[in-house]
């Protein structure tokens, strides 16, 4: 969709900020949802066609379900909640992801925050991703969810 309002690609997100996003419905995915929710980010990129800035997102609950999901990234100290802008221990749903248009209309600032970035994760969950997608991978855990509204 064309009539994204975009945020200036030098405001693009970095790896592991945690920014507040209208994370898209299934049934839905171009269209942002009514509810805001924390989500994980994973890469940025500009498209090739046009210049626009887009971000690739993991999706953030509440829902810990810690005994279903292992082989999700959970963040529950709360001194790295307060530091990735949570208020709640969070699951970070790796295999429910998006890569969507940087944009006013999907990514909204947090309560006091300025833009959409409300946190990022302390650099030791670099490590902690990196071994939970190498078990995803030898696991064979698919993705759940890979929406692309770019």
């Amino acid at each position: 969709m064309s009539g994204w309002r975009y945020y200036p690609i030098s405001s693009l997100p970095s790896a592991l900020d945690v920014v507040w996003c209208r994370f898209p419905l299934e049934e839905y995915p171009s269209v942002p949802a009514s509810k805001c929710r924390p989500a994980l980010v994973r890469q940025t990129a500009v498209s090739e066609e046009g210049g626009k800035p887009e971000i690739e997102i993991v999706y953030g609950t509440s829902k810990l379900l810690k005994d279903q999901y292992p082989f999700d990234l959970f963040v529950e100290h709360v001194r790295d909640m307060n530091e990735a802008g949570l208020w709640q221990a969070t699951r970070f749903v790796l295999g429910k992801k998006a890569w969507l248009p940087w944009s006013e209309d999907f990514f909204v600032p947090g309560v006091g925050c300025p833009t959409p970035v409300i946190g990022r994760l302390p650099a030791t969950y670099l490590k902690k991703l990196e071994i939970i997608m190498r078990f995803r991978d030898r696991l064979q855990i698919d993705d759940q969810l890979s929406l692309d509204v770019r």
